[in-house]
C-alpha cells in the first residue's frame, strides 16, 4: 500500500506525453481515440455497465463481441453458445455472485447481457 498512489501519480505527470505518443505511434487521432475498443479491433468489445437500482449488482451489456467474430472466421460459430454458458460455471466458482442473462449476440439476441447478483 506504500506505493498505492504511484500509477494514478505517474498518470498526471505524463498523460500528455503519453497522448501525444499514441497519437505519433499509433497514429490515433481525437476521432479514433474516440471509438469503443470493437469499432477500433474486431477481435474487442463494446460494453456498456449498468448498476441495478436495488443495489443487488450490476450488469455488463455487450453490443460486439470478439468472441463471435472469430468463432465466425474459424468456422466454429454455431459453438459459440457454449462459450457463452462459461460465464455462469465462471460466477459459480467465485461463489458471491448469481450469474443472470436474458440475451446473447452468438443466439441471435440484440446484445449480451451479463448481470451478476449479490449472493444471499
Amino acid at each position: 500500500m506504500k506505493y498505492a498512489g504511484m500509477p494514478f501519480g505517474m498518470w498526471v505527470l505524463f498523460a500528455g506525453s503519453f497522448q501525444k505518443q499514441l497519437t505519433a505511434v499509433l497514429g490515433y487521432d481525437a476521432a479514433t481515440a474516440a471509438l469503443k475498443a470493437a469499432d477500433r479491433n474486431p477481435y474487442s468489445w463494446n460494453m456498456e455497465f449498468y448498476e441495478y437500482p436495488d443495489g443487488s449488482g450490476y450488469e455488463g451489456r455487450f453490443t460486439k463481441c470478439g468472441i463471435c467474430v472469430l468463432m465466425k472466421e474459424l468456422g466454429l460459430y454455431d459453438l459459440t453458445p457454449a462459450l457463452c454458458r462459461l460465464d455462469y460455471t465462471m460466477s459459480e466458482a467465485g461463489g458471491v455472485t448469481n450469474f443472470v442473462r436474458q440475451y446473447t449476440l452468438a443466439s441471435g439476441g440484440p446484445y449480451c447481457d451479463c448481470g451478476y447478483k449479490k449472493k444471499g
